[in-house]
């Protein structure tokens, strides 16, 4: 966009040369004409921009309120609130119109202006012209080929500034979505940021070091002990705390369960253990170092989650699995072994460099948002991925929210095993929204109104005396 306008301000500039040599008279008119259209030019942009700004604000309304009508159509056919959602369609459109109607007008009258203006300009050099036409020789053919093109520029230009007021037009009004991409940018200061990917010790903190007997020491986090103390969290001022001075130790290497009731707190233990959100006091340290000076990217790639609704991108399987192609394709196999997405003797023929073609047409399955896949293989595929990373990447951490609870009873006893045996040594942390699939972990924490309630293993909390119903974790294994 930007090149042709560069092109058509240069031919202009060119016109303007070329009638100021034959027509020197005109330069007056022709100074007077360009300080005019940068005037209106200059007055009529800010009021576009403005336009433009409220334009585009108008265009969220309605796009939402489709997107509300495409999703719950069934709802809204049910309930009878058609009426209303087209009454609020009409609404929006109407406030688009009026506001996208004024811009366009704006634009176009400063195009009508603009074409009187190089009207005016190219009269007054034909009139000229002709009041002068006894001082140009009639046989010079310089003096008619000057005049010729003197005429032909002067009734080119208004058709050309037409143009280069168009274009202007529309890169003013484009220039408003980097606006609205820069009110995103840390400088404005009007969104939160995220804080550093990566810090400057991160190079150290990762660094694998050998030890006095030679061994390779391993790398940070080695134990992958995970410490909460007195952490507060608060979503945003103004807000009651979602976590009050919350004080827990994760063991390295353990399986904890967190159960509670819902808005206990039990997810924003994770919040704060992804860094989604900053604790407003206290520290989380891993291994004794404080995750909030340990960068974004070395942080959550140490760690791994397993959410109970699985997140699939658009693509194939292996896409899902290997989006950055960082792993072989006996690893595939292996961690879709492993889930039971492909029997075993398929994984063996890949170890042994043979090609599979069961293998190949489950790689390349399209899973596109998860269409095509049952949703108990949506949730194997998701554990799968998480596996991946476990057991060839760097995670030491892993996390999940009830990852058996959209599978079939087979497909949870293969994942329930998997958890006790591929994840042994790690340090597991599991939301539980059924008792029963953390009862036999090493730990279970017990969160009441964003506080510890209780903390220990299964059996030492159970044998409580006042567990007998109404303790903590009696009172949550009943409501859950």
């Amino acid at each position: 966009m930007s090149d042709p306008f560069i092109q058509l301000m240069l031919m202009c500039l060119g016109f303007f040369v070329g009638m100021a040599v034959v027509v020197p008279q005109l330069i007056i008119i022709m100074v007077f004409a360009i300080i005019t259209l940068h005037y209106l030019t200059s007055v009529v942009e800010t009021a576009v921009l403005e336009l433009k700004r409220m334009t585009n604000n108008a265009v969220s309304p309605m796009m939402t309120n489709m997107a509300e009508v495409s999703q719950c159509r069934l709802l809204i056919y049910t309930m009878d609130l058609a009426p209303m959602f087209m009454a609020r369609q009409h609404q929006s459109v109407d406030q688009f119109n009026r506001v996208n109607y004024s811009c366009y007008s704006l634009v176009n009258w400063m195009k009508m202006v603009t074409q009187y203006v190089c009207a005016t300009v190219a009269i007054a050099a034909a009139v000229w012209i002709i009041i002068n036409r006894d001082n140009y020789s009639e046989s010079s053919d310089s003096d008619g080929g000057r005049i010729g093109v003197a005429l032909t520029y002067a009734l080119t230009m208004p058709m050309l500034f037409a143009f280069v007021v168009t274009i202007k037009s529309q890169l003013v009004t484009m220039v408003l979505s980097v606006e609205r991409l820069l009110e995103y940018s840390p400088s404005t200061n009007l969104l939160p940021q995220e804080a550093q990917w990566k810090a400057p010790s991160d190079d150290d903190l990762t660094r694998v070091r050998e030890l006095k007997d030679g061994l390779p020491e391993p790398a940070w986090p080695s134990k992958a002990e995970v410490s909460f103390q007195d952490v507060t969290l608060v979503y945003r001022p103004g807000l009651p705390p979602a976590l009050r001075n919350v004080t827990v130790t994760f063991g390295g290497g353990k399986h904890t369960g967190i159960v509670g009731r819902t808005g206990a707190g039990k997810s924003s233990l994770l919040v704060l253990l992804f860094r989604l959100c900053e604790a407003a006091g206290g520290c989380i340290r891993i291994d004794g170092v404080d995750i909030s000076k340990v960068g974004l990217i070395t942080l959550r790639r140490r760690m791994a989650v397993i959410p109970q609704t699985p997140l699939l991108l658009q693509g194939t399987v292996k896409h899902n699995l290997d989006p950055f192609s960082e792993f072989h394709h006996e690893q595939l196999a292996s961690v879709l072994t492993a889930v039971g997405l492909i029997d075993e003797s398929t994984a063996h023929r890949q170890q042994q460099g043979r090609g599979d073609e069961q293998l190949m047409q489950m790689l390349d399955r399209e899973v596109s948002g998860g269409v095509g896949l049952s949703a108990g293989e949506q949730q194997l595929l998701s554990f799968a991925r998480a596996l991946l990373r476990i057991e060839y990447g760097d995670v030491r951490i892993v996390i999940m929210d009830e990852p058996t609870a959209h599978v079939d009873m087979e497909a949870d006893d293969r994942l329930q095993a998997l958890v006790r045996t591929a994840l042994k040594g790690r340090t597991v942390v599991t939301i539980a929204h059924r008792l029963n699939t953390v009862i036999d972990f090493d730990k279970i924490l017990v969160m009441d109104q964003g506080q510890v309630a209780e903390y220990g293993h299964p059996l030492d909390l159970l044998r409580k005396k006042d567990n007998g119903g109404g303790g903590p974790l009696g009172r949550v294994g009943g409501a859950m």
